[in-house]
C-alpha cells in the first residue's frame, strides 16, 4: 500500500546519544550511538503508523537495529547492524517497519564478528552468510532515496505523540550553480537544489542542533565531482569523515545530512534518472 512520507522541514529534532542497549521511545527521532557494541530496540510498530527513527553509529563496535513482537524490517525478520559511521533510517507503516535509507548490513552473522564492518567491502564474504548479507545491505543504500523523500511530504498527524506534528514541508530554494567555494544557508532553506560544476568546498551556515537538510545536485560537465564540508566536523555514511564523492555526468545524487550540535552527518542516494 502507498506509505504517507513525513516532512521535517526546519525543526529541530531530538539527538539522542546512547552506549548501551536502548529501546526506541516515542519522543526520539535521532538515535547515536556513541561507542561499544549493542542493541537498539524499535517499538511495536502497530498504533505509529509513519513514525520515523534515524539510526546512527558513530562507535568503533557495532549497533544491532532490531524489532518489538518479531516485526519485520523491510519484509525480513533478520536485525540490521551498523558498522562504525553507517547510518540506517526506518518507517512504521502500521504492521511492521520499511527502510526508508541507510548503509546499515543485514544479517545477524555479521555481528558475530569485529570484521563485520567491512562485510560491505566482501571481508566479511567469507563467512558466505555475511556475504549475502552485504547484498541486502546495497539495497539499503538505494533506500536513501527514500529517506530524502521522506523529508519532502507531509507532516502527518498521527506522529503528534512524537512532538513533530504540525510541521509544515519547506520548499527547495536553487542554490545555483556551484564550483570551488559555495555555502548552503540553512535560513534560506533547508531544501536545495543545485547544479555542479566543479570540486566545491562547501560552508554550512545557520545550522540548528537537530536540523535536518537535503540538497539535490546534478552533476554537469565531466561529472564524479567532489563535496568537501568545510569549517565543520563531518562524518560521511561508509567513508568516515572529509570527502564526498558525487555521481558522473548527469546524474541527479541526494545529499541528505543532519547535525547533532557538534559532527554533521552526510549519507548519499546516487544517480536518480
Amino acid at each position: 500500500m502507498p506509505y504517507s512520507l513525513k516532512s521535517i522541514g526546519d525543526a529541530n529534532l531530538p539527538v539522542t546519544l546512547v552506549s548501551a542497549t536502548y529501546s526506541a521511545l516515542d519522543t526520539d527521532y535521532v538515535i547515536v550511538g556513541t561507542s561499544g557494541t549493542f542493541n537498539v530496540t524499535l517499538p511495536t510498530s502497530a498504533g505509529i503508523v509513519n513514525k520515523l527513527y534515524i539510526i546512527k553509529n558513530s562507535g568503533t563496535g557495532v549497533v544491532t537495529v532490531d524489532t518489538t513482537g518479531g516485526q519485520l524490517i523491510d519484509g525480513s525478520a533478520t536485525p540490521r547492524n551498523l558498522a562504525q559511521y553507517a547510518s540506517l533510517s526506518v518507517q512504521s507503516d502500521g504492521s511492521n517497519w520499511i527502510i526508508t535509507s541507510g548503509s546499515a548490513l543485514g544479517g545477524g552473522a555479521g555481528t558475530s564478528g569485529s570484521s563485520g564492518t567491512s562485510g560491505s567491502s566482501g571481508t566479511s564474504g567469507s563467512s558466505g552468510t555475511s556475504g549475502s548479507s552485504g547484498s541486502s545491505g546495497s539495497s539499503g543504500t538505494s533506500g536513501t532515496s527514500g529517506s530524502s523523500g521522506t523529508s519532502g511530504a507531509d507532516g502527518s498527524g498521527s506522529s503528534g505523540s512524537s512532538g513533530t506534528s504540525g510541521v509544515s514541508s519547506v520548499a527547495y530554494s536553487g542554490l545555483g550553480a556551484i564550483t570551488g567555494s559555495a555555502t548552503f544557508d540553512y535560513n534560506t532553506s533547508p531544501n536545495q537544489t543545485s547544479s555542479q560544476t566543479g570540486n566545491v568546498n562547501l560552508s554550512i551556515t545557520n545550522f540548528p542542533n537537530g536540523g535536518y537538510a537535503t540538497l539535490i545536485v546534478t552533476s554537469a560537465g565531466a561529472g564524479n565531482w567532489t563535496i568537501t564540508p568545510t569549517g565543520v566536523t563531518a562524518k560521511v555514511a561508509n567513508a568516515g569523515g572529509g570527502v564526498i564523492g558525487m555521481g558522473p555526468a548527469g546524474s541527479h545524487d541526494i545529499l541528505s545530512f543532519t547535525y547533532d550540535g557538534t559532527t554533521f552527518y552526510f549519507s548519499v542516494g546516487y544517480n536518480y534518472t
